[in-house]
């Protein structure tokens, strides 16, 4: 089974990105039973430069991934939608969180910038 890293950036600044690795299956679409992992990045020189939050990603039903934001947003749920959709450059990833008040920030639009297989 191959691993993927996909890389997309936000379509506000396009600088803003998510990346991830996850094992994939032949149809090029996540293999969820897998853990996989990833990182935000986040570039606001305004107001505190750039900053990257780990996540660790696992399913979180209707095609949906939640990201495990750790220590960081611990009350926050994040989730993209990538789990049953085939992967592609220029695909476009959507990504919501709600936070421990149960407010909803998003949807943020991210497009698929690199897909590298290893």
């Amino acid at each position: 089974m191959a691993s993927i890293k996909v890389t997309a950036l936000w379509v506000g600044d396009g600088k803003s990105s998510i990346s991830f690795v996850s094992p994939v299956l032949n149809d090029k679409k996540l293999n969820y039973d897998s853990a996989a992992f990833g990182f935000g990045f986040v570039e606001n020189f305004e107001i505190w430069g750039v900053e990257r939050y780990p996540f660790v990603m696992e399913e979180f039903g209707d095609g949906l991934a939640l990201l495990d934001w750790g220590s960081t947003i611990q009350k926050n749920t994040a989730t993209i939608d990538i789990l049953d959709i085939p992967l592609n450059v220029d695909g476009v990833i959507t990504y919501n969180e709600t936070d421990e008040d149960g407010m909803q920030r998003g949807p943020y639009v991210y497009r698929i910038s690199t897909i590298e297989t290893f």
